[in-house]
């Protein structure tokens, strides 16, 4: 991947490796490119390069993400995914619920890693750990965890991108929740980070033993 010049060129190999070698070389010209081949037509090449700049934002705050790019990045995604992950309803959907039998495994999984790059690029412009603990919380079952992930999103996320994601998050049309202060909301999310573990872990421990 030719990241070292100001335009991205897509080879036919060695992609993941050079996406390896540029989250390791920090520069504005890397951020640049790896942004740019976000919008190859691999997802594969996209979730890779995703990760990269994910790693890049957290290590050196001083490059710059803007905000608008992010956000076409993502209505992009979530445009192209939607009819793939449509009958998965995303990551939103209760674990303890039955799969859905219009999907095999290999698409449910494929579902799971979209949002996951969803929300992997979402973390270049918003803050990474209350987006983390909030994609985590979508995974727990719990209606009141869920319901404060879906808040703090609803909180943050420009209307177009919330409209796009929204019916990837959620089985059915959730009705009004209140409105609280951001800040309160996301106090209320990092206070249940410990919780969302314990009960992530108590789901994991359930389906080892079925």
């Amino acid at each position: 991947m030719g990241v070292s010049s100001p335009r991205y060129q897509p080879g036919r190999s060695g992609w993941a490796l050079s996406t390896s070698v540029s989250a390791a070389c920090p520069s504005q010209r890397v951020v640049d490119g790896l942004m740019e081949a976000l919008r190859d037509e691999r997802f594969e090449v996209r979730y890779q390069c995703g990760r990269a700049l994910a790693h890049l934002n957290a290590r050196h705050p001083e490059l710059a993400f803007r905000a608008q790019q992010v956000y076409a990045v993502v209505e992009r995604e979530l445009e192209a995914g939607e009819e793939r992950w449509i009958a998965r309803r995303g990551a939103g959907r209760r674990p303890e619920a039955p799969p859905d039998p219009r999907l095999d495994p290999a698409l449910r999984e494929r579902a799971d890693r979209g949002l996951d790059h969803v929300f992997t690029v979402l973390s270049l412009v918003l803050p990474r750990r209350p987006l983390k603990i909030a994609r985590r919380a979508l995974h727990t079952g719990d209606a009141q965890l869920r319901g404060t992930a879906l808040e703090y999103l609803e909180s943050v996320l420009p209307e177009p991108v919330r409209r796009k994601l929204w019916p990837l998050l959620e089985e059915e049309a959730a009705p009004p929740r209140p409105t609280r202060p951001r800040e309160q909301v996301v106090a209320e999310l990092l206070a249940s980070s410990e919780s969302i573990q314990l009960r992530l872990e108590a789901l994991r421990r359930e389906r080892e033993s079925r």
